[in-house]
């Protein structure tokens, strides 16, 4: 009795294979992943994150089952709500990201602040122009500082930056 190929019930035709042809091999050798939605068998690489087969609508089904997982969504706004409440999180001058800035007004005042860009946001009515537009001048000053900046910038709108700590 010849041996059949294990894909597609041909007879082999080399002794010691399980497949009747290369096509065949390299179809047993393909990874397959069931669709949860209809049930069809795809094949996807066993480290793919694809979880559908890739059809529009389902797709569109699983993204909307995904969006009403209230339990996770739940989860992750008091975890954000939570993180808010830490000094870390704040968005004052307790933020992690915060550095010490020394400033100079075009006026020739000196002003020191913990994070730069909330002392900007309190006092936006001294700005010539927008809080964002400020803070990146001040921080494209300290890059010229550093030599990191192919156009050096000494000021920003008559705003000079004296002195930073990281």
């Amino acid at each position: 009795m010849p041996k059949l190929c294990e894909v597609c019930g041909e007879p082999v035709k080399h002794r010691g294979s399980r497949h009747c042809s290369k096509k065949c091999a390299g179809a047993a050798r393909r990874n397959y992943k069931v669709c949860p939605i209809c049930g069809e068998r795809f094949p996807s690489a066993p480290t793919a994150v694809k979880i559908t087969c890739g059809k529009p609508e389902c797709v569109k089904r699983r993204r909307s089952m995904l969006s009403k997982e209230a339990s996770r969504t739940e989860a992750l706004r008091k975890v954000s709500a939570a993180f808010q409440q830490t000094p870390a999180g704040s968005k004052g001058p307790d933020h992690f990201h915060a550095q010490n800035w020394t400033v100079q007004a075009p006026d020739g005042r000196v002003y020191e602040c913990r994070n730069l860009l909330h002392w900007l946001r309190e006092h936006e009515s001294m700005l010539d122009g927008t809080v964002e537009q400020a803070y990146d001048g001040i921080v494209k000053t300290k890059y010229s500082m550093q030599g990191k900046r192919k156009i050096p910038l000494k000021q920003w709108k008559g705003w000079k930056l004296l002195k930073w700590e990281e």
